[in-house]
């Protein structure tokens, strides 16, 4: 599912701690947080300005479902300050690593099939202008200049993504194993010794 049913429980329970959702598209809690922490609602997504805003969402959403996998070396955290110019920062939680412009924009493809549309559900985040700029603290990049195209706006159905498997063959794996008392008592005596 998109952000919509998470931004629509925020909506409902104002003074939420947690929202749990079932399968979700992975950076649709970050932009159904920032549409309710930014008032910024679903319903304005066809001007210039919606498309920048949940474009900076889904963007930085994309990005940080992984953690701090954007960085050098990965880390386990990272976070995220979005602007009202739709432009957003991204910085390693851990003080040993940093984010680049090629570390935050390789990560950006991840699991893609294209590099400047990646589909989602309710639309696609258009990644053709997008920027990535090192900031001096030379741990920071600021990204910007993405959109999101919501479905509805291009006269397009709503669809959701579906990640399956199908049958392509078969692995076959053979186990095996062999009993030698001089060995097992080897063992035994070195994990003994002191």
């Amino acid at each position: 599912m998109g952000p919509e049913p998470f931004y629509d429980a925020m909506l409902a329970n104002p003074d939420f701690n947690v929202i749990a959702g079932g399968r979700g598209y992975d950076p649709s809690p970050y932009i159904a947080y920032c549409a309710w922490a930014s008032k910024t609602p679903f319903t304005n997504t066809a001007t210039e300005e919606g498309r920048r805003m949940f474009g900076a969402f889904a963007h930085m959403g994309k990005i940080m479902e992984c953690g701090a996998s954007c960085a050098r070396p990965k880390g386990s955290g990272a976070m995220s300050i979005v602007y009202e110019d739709g432009s957003f920062d991204i910085a390693p939680a851990d003080p040993n690593s940093k984010c680049t412009p090629l570390s935050v924009s390789a990560h950006s493809l991840y699991e893609k099939t294209r590099p400047d549309i990646l589909a989602g559900p309710g639309g696609k985040l258009d990644l053709t202008h997008s920027k990535y700029e090192q900031l001096k603290d030379e741990r920071t990049v600021r990204c910007r200049g993405a959109e999101f195209v919501f479905s509805r706006d291009a006269g397009l159905p709503y669809q959701i993504k579906l990640e399956a498997a199908r049958l392509v063959g078969y692995r076959s794996q053979y186990m095996g194993s062999y009993k030698d008392r001089k060995s097992i008592m080897s063992c035994s005596r070195e994990l003994n010794s002191p």
